[in-house]
């Protein structure tokens, strides 16, 4: 049987590429399986996708019985991943000095501890054809100020999916970071504990299903990166050419306005 996970499908931009995957992809799997914490959320995405073979797995990420159960498969019996989408993740804006510790510990522990829990709980029964998509973050570019814990762990992201990207490329494994800049999700809203978006972050918002929809295509055709706006195209240019002393500075005073 040839499994879809989406981790972190109940809502914002897992949802949309669960969504995604059973209108455009369906052919190239028969079991989509949902997992993330909200049951509710997960029921509504479920719903969404109609007619579709999906399995609901509510429950923390981190924790290791749930990656056991979201990465179950019987390969002796034929049973592999087709696609493998992490999109579970967390973040706060917040200066790390004023920070809640435990906050920017939740942020590791599900950015980058459960990412690589998770795919390695995967790839025994991934093979030749297989689409792995890490959600990363345009905010992997440049250092943060103010958003510093998530915009390294996603920096961590960007790089461990290239290096792995390369490391499957002889097995015929695909590994594509997915790096938006700011999306109309409800993680927009929580991550920013209630305050309003800087201006400047304002203008560039994009949506879900944007997201989704170039993130597969990327994927399908065995992108390592996908960036699926024009204004992160060019701050990832900007992150390459200028001194990253610069684009912090530059950072800092925008997430200030």
């Amino acid at each position: 049987m040839r499994i879809a996970v989406v981790a972190g499908a109940s809502s914002g931009i897992g949802r949309a590429i669960a969504k995604e995957l059973c209108e455009k992809y369906s052919g190239t799997f028969d079991e989509i399986r949902l997992a993330g914490r909200s049951a509710a959320g997960l029921s509504g995405t479920k719903e969404m996708l109609g007619e579709a073979n999906a399995k609901i797995i509510q429950g923390d990420l981190c924790d290791p019985l749930i990656q056991k159960q979201v990465a179950e498969a019987d390969g002796a019996s034929g049973d592999r991943f087709s696609w493998v989408v992490i999109c579970a993740g967390t973040g706060y804006y917040g200066d790390f000095a004023e920070s809640d510790i435990e906050l920017s510990n939740e942020t590791v522990d599900i950015n980058c501890r459960a990412n690589i829990n998770l795919i390695s709980a995967f790839l025994p029964n991934c093979s030749k054809g297989t689409r792995i998509i890490n959600l990363a973050s345009a905010a992997a570019f440049s250092p943060q100020p103010g958003f510093a814990v998530y915009a390294a762990s996603k920096a961590f992201t960007l790089s461990f999916s290239r290096a792995l990207g390369r490391e499957l490329k002889d097995k015929g494994i695909t590994v594509t970071a997915v790096c938006p800049g700011p999306c109309n999700t409800a993680f927009l809203r929580k991550s920013r504990g209630g305050k309003e978006l800087p201006a400047f972050k304002k203008k560039r918002i994009t949506t879900p299903e944007n997201v989704a929809a170039k993130a597969l295509k990327a994927a399908a055709n065995g992108k390592a990166v996908s960036i699926p706006t024009f204004s992160m195209k060019l701050a990832y240019a900007a992150s390459k050419l200028l001194p990253a002393g610069i684009v912090a500075e530059v950072l800092y005073k925008g997430n200030r306005d």
